[in-house]
């Protein structure tokens, strides 16, 4: 009886792992060798077109200083690297001239009025909604949470990307618990590194980690 249960279970569990492998399949992945998967892009840059990417905090989001700066350098660097763009992204440089030289005015701007006064046809924007820590009895940062919402528009104003009008939604986690260091602004830089990954990851083809990938190896034993 154990062994026909066990017997089963090997099925059962092969029949899930398939059927995982072909909704991936199915939801944007293709099959590479060795069982691997890539995701495909969410979003591709047109040629030749300059973006920007413009990190925006929701009221009420206290985040450390040039948080927003160095996240978005942060998200070009890494669409440069990856050749998500042909074009180097704006420079942070621009907007912090922008907000600088009148930041009454440059509050009262919209996302298509940015673009062109930074010089930029295309805008990734980035709306930070949320950066909480939650903090042990002792003073340590416990651990870390961060969701922002990607919209990428142009320099009319134009909504490009997604077809959901709030954005595409990524969240960030940090658990502290294991690492040494723990101050908060480790636990910033972390939560920053997965928002800069994530977003990266919508406008290029990318492998997924092989630990979180079935291989074809274990497809193999489980049939």
């Amino acid at each position: 009886m154990v062994r026909g249960w066990r017997s089963g279970s090997a099925w059962s569990g092969a029949a899930a792992l398939l059927a995982v492998v072909a909704a991936a399949v199915l939801g944007g992945c293709d099959m590479l060798a060795g069982g691997r998967m890539s995701q495909k892009a969410q979003y591709t840059f047109d040629k030749g077109r300059r973006v920007l990417v413009l990190v925006e905090l929701r009221d009420g989001v206290a985040p450390p200083p040039a948080f927003a700066t160095n996240l978005g350098d942060q998200i070009g660097g890494q669409l440069w690297l990856n050749k998500a763009v042909d074009v180097p992204p704006v420079p942070q440089d621009r907007l912090i001239n922008l907000q600088q030289a009148n930041p009454e005015a440059y509050k009262q701007m919209g996302v298509a009025d940015i673009a062109k006064a930074a010089g930029a046809d295309v805008v990734l924007r980035v709306y930070v909604t949320q950066l909480l820590t939650a903090t042990t009895a002792d003073g340590n940062v416990a651990e870390g949470n961060a969701e922002a919402f990607l919209k990428v528009i142009d320099s009319q104003g134009t909504r490009l990307w997604p077809g959901d009008m709030a954005g595409t939604r990524l969240t960030a986690h940090v658990d502290m618990g294991l690492l040494t260091d723990r101050s908060l602004a480790d636990i910033v830089k972390k939560l920053s590194e997965q928002l800069t990954e994530d977003t990266d990851h919508m406008f290029h083809e990318y492998t997924p980690a092989r630990h979180n990938m079935p291989s074809t190896t274990t497809l193999r034993r489980l049939k």
